[in-house]
């Protein structure tokens, strides 16, 4: 019996010799393969030493640093909702349509009044006083030559008179006076008569003017320029409840392009005014804007919005608003998107290549990049411009959509991408 317990003891003892020998291997292993992949050992699997390739563009964003990251919405130049007013009565006709390019004040419908009836006979009424000017005038002329008839009528009878001394033509001399003073108060009778058609005709006008300027209430004009974006084509059929609260026609500028936002007061001091900007679409990420900050708000966003009622949704951090010009593009962002807007401390004039210097390599004199083609490399010849720090533009040489390598030793003309390269 103290022999089988013996027996037994040593098999256990040599079974924690081996598993304390396993564990011992399995951690010297373990420590072995955590030194053999330590960062700064000259390992094959840690150094990334292969053809790699990337578009100049991608190139370009993975120089820019990023100091601040906000999201905005894209806004146009200006924009106006116009209502129809279902107190003023009801549509009479429509101007314009949907797609429409109107000017300000261009009209752009109108309501069904009396006011255009009543505009209508005082033109009319005018228009039969400035008539009886004419009138007026044609009956003073006929009085007035009536009158220089009648005059040279008594002047010859005097004449005759003068020469003869004959007596009988004293009768006809008198009477032919009476009838000279008769015809000269009829012509001046008749020329009061044109003054006061005058007058008439000029008051009669006023009114026509200030009845066909009432009309223009009646006409909806485009309080701003742009183009009719939208258009509820049934909403003048609709009930006085859905008038009045759907728009009628929307219009929009889009000559320039903003994004709004607001920055909070720790990074209000991050963005200044006429700072380059990128902007970046939220569902898209590759595309891309560039823009200029043109306003940082003194009041925060909601004393802006509310006449200085300062309420904010978090008391201890205030928010202000920014404005961002979009430079123009072939396809600028869908009004009312979201966007990042990324300040950028070292960001490029739009459409310049400004990379690292870890893409340009000199020989004799010249500078190259390895540029990729047909997912091989080759040596391209550019033209480059230094600047502070770590970059460099490329002036001649490359475009946007070509790809290029970074720079490795040993790297040769005609390697694949995803090759080996061996210094």
């Amino acid at each position: 019996m103290r022999l089988g317990g013996s027996m037994l003891r040593g098999k256990k003892k040599n079974s924690k010799i081996i598993l304390i020998s396993s564990v011992a291997l399995l951690t010297c292993a373990a420590v072995g393969g955590y030194f053999l992949l330590q960062p700064g050992q000259n390992q094959s699997v840690v150094v990334n030493n292969k053809v790699d390739s990337k578009t100049v563009q991608e190139a370009v964003d993975e120089a820019k640093k990023k100091s601040l990251v906000l999201s905005g919405e894209v806004a146009p130049n200006n924009s106006s909702k116009v209502k129809i007013d279902p107190s003023k009565g009801e549509v009479k006709e429509v101007f314009v349509k949907n797609g429409d390019t109107v000017t300000q004040g261009q009209p752009l419908f109108s309501y069904v009044t009396s006011q255009e009836l009543t505009a209508q006979s005082a033109q009319y009424d005018a228009q039969a006083k400035s008539n009886s000017i004419s009138t007026a005038q044609s009956n003073a002329s006929i009085k007035w030559e009536t009158y220089n008839r009648k005059l040279a009528n008594l002047n010859s009878l005097r004449e005759k008179y003068n020469a003869n001394n004959d007596e009988s033509l004293l009768d006809q001399i008198k009477s032919a006076e009476d009838e000279v003073a008769q015809s000269l108060s009829d012509a001046n009778s008749a020329d009061n008569e044109v003054k006061n058609a005058q007058i008439e005709a000029e008051k009669a006008q006023a009114t026509a003017q200030t009845e066909s300027d009432r009309m223009k209430y009646d006409t909806v004009t485009a309080d701003t320029a742009g183009t009719i974006t939208s258009m509820n084509e049934d909403l003048p059929t609709q009930s006085k409840a859905k008038k009045e609260e759907e728009n009628f026609i929307e219009i929009m500028d889009k000559s320039k392009t903003f994004v709004k936002g607001n920055v909070s007061e720790f990074d209000r001091e991050k963005l200044q005014v006429g700072q380059k900007v990128e902007v970046v679409d939220r569902k898209n990420p590759k595309k891309k804007w560039t823009g200029t900050v043109t306003q940082v708000g003194t009041l925060t966003a909601d004393a802006a919005a509310n006449g200085n009622k300062q309420q904010q949704e978090n008391p201890n951090q205030a928010k202000y608003p920014y404005k961002v010009e979009l430079d123009q593009a072939e396809n600028m962002p869908l009004i009312g998107s979201h966007t990042y807007v990324n300040v950028i401390e070292n960001a490029p004039e739009a459409g310049k290549v400004v990379v690292n210097k870890s893409y340009v390599f000199t020989e004799n004199g010249k500078s190259y990049v390895w540029k990729v083609e047909n997912k091989k490399i080759k040596k391209q010849e550019v033209k480059t411009k230094a600047l502070k720090g770590s970059l460099v533009e490329i002036t001649e040489g490359l475009k946007m959509e070509d790809s290029i390598s970074s720079v490795k030793d040993g790297m040769k003309e005609g390697m694949e991408v995803g090759a080996d390269v061996k210094a």
